[in-house]
């Protein structure tokens, strides 16, 4: 009966509290990640094709995006060098430092862009696609435990070449 009220209602509600709505959002998708994983994995190539008719439908909102994205990258530090890249990646063996994988590695922002973390030696971590794309903009002591892939050991070899653990 009150469709277009409640649909107002909750439109208001989430953006009035919007940090509440993430945090529930973050905890509902920790508590069935299994279930998300297993479907992400059985429809792959129709979600892909959706994102792709999304992006095209939708230019100018990935082009702001885009933007705002690149301006943020350049207002915060980029002082990593080539040279501090290529300690890194010596320092943690030329292999990812969240599962260990040893191809296609990035450059991961340990405090994610989102949350200001800059391309700095001490902010930047090499990882796999795979886990790359995982953290995405979690915070690291939150995603991290929950991983797949979690070890101690490499968490304390990241905590301690970051300046986290003397």
């Amino acid at each position: 009966e009150n469709k277009e009220k409640r649909r107002d209602y909750k439109k208001n509600y989430v953006k009035n509290n919007r940090e509440k709505v993430l945090i529930g959002e973050r905890e509902y998708f920790y508590r069935n990640k299994k279930a998300f994983k297993r479907y992400r994995r059985e429809n792959a190539e129709r979600i892909n094709e959706y994102s792709k008719m999304w992006r095209k439908s939708n230019i100018e909102k990935t082009r702001i995006y885009n933007r705002q994205r690149n301006q943020k990258i350049k207002d915060l530090p980029n002082t990593l060098t080539e040279e501090e890249w290529g300690n890194t990646l010596k320092e943690f063996e030329y292999s990812c430092a969240y599962c260990g994988n040893q191809f296609e590695l990035e450059k991961d922002h340990f405090i994610p862009v989102s949350k200001e973390g800059g391309n700095t030696v001490y902010n930047i971590l090499p990882a796999c696609k795979k886990c790359n794309q995982s953290k995405w903009n979690y915070d690291f002591f939150e995603w991290y435990p929950t991983y797949e892939f979690y070890d101690k050991g490499r968490e304390t070899n990241i905590l301690n070449y970051l300046g986290y653990i003397k």
